[in-house]
Parts: structure tokens; sequence; C-alpha cells
């Protein structure tokens, strides 16, 4: 399995995308082969159950990609069930308060970290483990935190929301963050630009990674010109529909 936090540590990016709507488990294997680092199972808008985002990450697993989770909401049985699947990490949508993610926190990692519940015959751990404290400090270790910021409060607090023990980064939603600004769609503007820039350098001041998701190749290089180092582009949906247009278009040109 790919250890993104280990790319991270040595200055690589990583770049994913977002299965928002297919449902299949080889869904892993294809982004496996399309050159991904990780993808995300989108728990918040979709509508995945937890025994099809499970079936999606045992196949992440065996290939060996990892499978991270946006999670819907900030609740004990949700978190620790993608957890428990064998999740990579989470992404905490609409993060805006310090609490928030100490919540997130408390159930993801085992203590002391956190409160999560011991329970190693599972497949998270492979169905058992030879030593059960060594394995809970790694899992701590090399679980993902992201917190989403997606609104002004969550741009106003991100020093807070960085500095919790636990949290990885942050990672910024455009569209979600210019509607809260009163200026959807308009991810050039200035003040756009210099509210996200305050999530970079907080990052940095902070010793954290940011990063960014958009359907525009050129808005994520954009962002990874100025520092960010998780990159995620486009979405499974995204994706097809832009090869099908084409695809088509190209076929009833020629008649």
């Amino acid at each position: 399995m790919r250890d993104l936090k280990a790319k991270l540590k040595e200055n690589e990016n990583i770049y994913g995308t977002l299965v928002t709507e297919f449902y299949t488990p080889n869904i892993a294997k294809m982004m496996d082969v399309s050159g991904f680092d990780f993808f995300m199972v989108d728990c918040e808008h979709g509508y995945f159950d937890y025994t099809q985002v499970a079936n999606i990450i045992a196949v992440g697993n065996g290939v060996g990609i990892p499978v991270l989770v946006r999670i819907p909401e900030v609740q004990r049985t949700c978190i620790l069930k993608y957890i428990e699947m064998g999740a990579a990490g989470l992404m905490i949508p609409g993060s805006e308060t310090a609490e928030q993610l100490q919540t997130v926190i408390n159930y993801s990692k085992y203590a002391p970290m956190g409160e999560r519940g011991v329970s190693l015959s599972r497949p998270h751990s492979g169905y058992g483990v030879p030593n059960s404290k060594e394995y809970m400090e790694s899992s701590n270790k090399r679980t993902m935190i992201i917190a989403q910021i997606e609104s002004r409060k969550g741009i106003e607090n991100i020093d807070e929301i960085l500095s919790v023990d636990g949290v990885d980064a942050a990672l910024l939603g455009p569209n979600d963050l210019s509607q809260d600004m009163d200026m959807l769609g308009k991810f050039y503007e200035d003040c756009f630009v210099e509210a996200i820039q305050k999530v970079v350098d907080s990052g940095k001041k902070n010793n954290k990674y940011v990063g960014i998701h958009a359907s525009a190749i050129e808005y994520v290089q954009f962002w990874e010109k100025r520092g960010m180092n998780i990159l995620m582009w486009n979405s499974d949906i995204t994706m097809m529909m832009a090869k099908a247009k084409e695809g088509i278009k190209q076929l009833k040109s020629n008649k």
C-alpha cells in the first residue's frame, strides 16, 4: 500500500480524484491503472451505502491504492465504520472549528490520541495483528485526516483547525467557498485568491499539508505552483462525460 504521508514528507505532491457515483469495486483498479496516487469516495453528496464503500476499499487495498472517504457528517458511527473498513483516511466537509476536528480525532484515533474502539479482527488490520500496541500506534500515524475548508468561517479559523493534533491537511472546496463569499465561480478574483492563500500560509506555519479539488486542470496547477501538495482533479462522472462528449461529437462530425 502506498504511504501518502510518506510521499508528502518527502516533498512529493500526490494526485487524486473523486468517485461520486460509479459503483463497482473495480473502480479502484481503474484509478490505479490510470495513474492516480489515491482516490476519494464521496459519501457526502454521493449515495453509496456502507457495503459498497467497503467493497471499493477492499479492492483498493488489494491493489495498493489508498482509498479515502469524504464523510457525510461528524458522527461516531460513520467515522468508525469507514476507518474499520480500511479507509486510508477521511475528509471532513464544511470544516469550520477546531472543536469539530477534535471530535473527528476522538472517533478515528486510538488512545492516547483519541477514543477509537479497539476491534482488531477487522478488514483494517487484515483480520489480526501480532502486536496490538504497535499496530494501534502505527494506525494513528498512518490514517490521514483532512479538513475541507469551504466557508469564510473555515478560513478565519484555519490556524486553530490546523493546530489540532492528528489533523494532517486542509483541502479547499472552491465551489462552496465562492458561494459563501457571494462570488460563485469567480475563482481568480483577487479576494478569493487571497482567502485561499491564507490556508496555504497556515499550512506552512503549522507544518500541515494543503490541497484543492477542482475540475479544471489549469486551476489545480495554478495552486500547485503556489505550494499546494494534495491535488485532486475532476471526478468519475465528469471524466466519463467529457470523453463521451468528445467522442460522440467526433463521430457525428464525420457525417
